[in-house]
């Protein structure tokens, strides 16, 4: 089982979260001077996502099952993938594994 800090360093915002959150702060002098009252619920959320949000889905167990769920979908593309290649190349394939199969007879030990 993994550690708990280990899995910290594999949780990582992609660019599209990071990009959102900066828009998010820059967003602040939006609200300062266009509606400064909903201030008051703005800071606390954004406190909440640039700090307390990663800590929330390790302990909650969430990143665990979105990786879980990554994990799963990308082994049914790579055995969709797999199965299209060893369709259109199973001549070839077939034609390895007889010379593999030639080969490992031709250096097998020689008994009399």
């Amino acid at each position: 089982m993994e550690s708990k800090s280990l899995r910290r360093e594999n949780f990582e915002y992609g660019p599209l979260a990071r990009g959102i959150f900066i828009v998010m702060l820059w967003g602040v002098w939006i609200f300062v001077f266009v509606a400064p009252f909903y201030l008051v619920y703005y800071v606390p959320l954004l406190l909440f996502v640039g700090l307390g949000l990663k800590p929330f889905l390790i302990k909650t167990g969430m990143f665990s099952v979105y990786q879980n769920y990554l994990l799963k979908r990308d082994e049914r593309i790579n055995e969709t993938l797999k199965k299209g290649y060893r369709s259109r190349n199973s001549k070839k394939l077939d034609k390895a594994k007889y010379n593999r199969e030639k080969m490992r007879k031709a250096l097998e030990p020689k008994h009399k």
